[in-house]
């Protein structure tokens, strides 16, 4: 996105040019989230379209097969309908723990859970991404300035990814 000004395309003071930034930035990370629910909701289709084409083959599928068919579409349409609501909603649906007010807590810096440079090494930046999302994030409350640590449900949807990622582990390490 361009922001043209009277004064030309640099003019402004810093913090206009700093705001109009901000703005798309919030546009941009907003476009990716309805790219990436997409991405997700094709992917749980695709799934399911061979799942069903597999139940309709001739030879029959293992029980390991139907798990890691249902798991995988279950957890991609999940986190479709996640990221096709604005981020802000959820946020809006918390409670304060000390006051009870619904949507007052905002994000806080200091206490947002920071990337594991160990689980980036061992794992990789998927698992790190996973992990950075899974712990409980900070929050401040704006109406009584209490601080708290909750799990919003992109933390609930991280952790299901990574019980299910394991859980298809151990089955195939299992049935091998």
């Amino acid at each position: 996105m361009v922001v043209w000004r009277a004064g030309g395309a640099g003019g402004g003071t810093d913090e206009e040019r700093g705001l109009a930034c901000a703005v798309r930035g919030v546009e941009d990370a907003a476009v990716m989230r309805v790219i990436f629910a997409l991405f997700m909701g094709l992917m749980g289709l695709g799934l399911a379209g061979l799942y069903a084409e597999a139940l309709t083959g001739r030879e029959p599928l293992v029980p390991l097969a139907h798990f890691h068919y249902l798991l995988n579409i279950v957890l991609a349409v999940l986190t479709s309908g996640y990221f096709f609501r604005p981020s802000a909603a959820w946020q809006g649906d918390l409670r304060c723990p000390a006051c009870g007010e619904r949507g007052a807590l905002e994000l806080s810096e200091v206490l947002r859970p920071r990337p594991s440079a160990a689980v980036l090494f061992f794992g990789g930046f998927f698992l790190m991404l996973l992990f950075q999302h899974w712990r409980p994030s900070g929050f401040r409350c704006r109406a009584c300035g209490a601080k708290s640590a909750q799990r919003p449900v992109g933390s609930w949807l991280a952790v299901s990814w990574g019980v299910g990622l394991v859980a298809m582990l151990l089955a195939s390490m299992f049935a091998a």
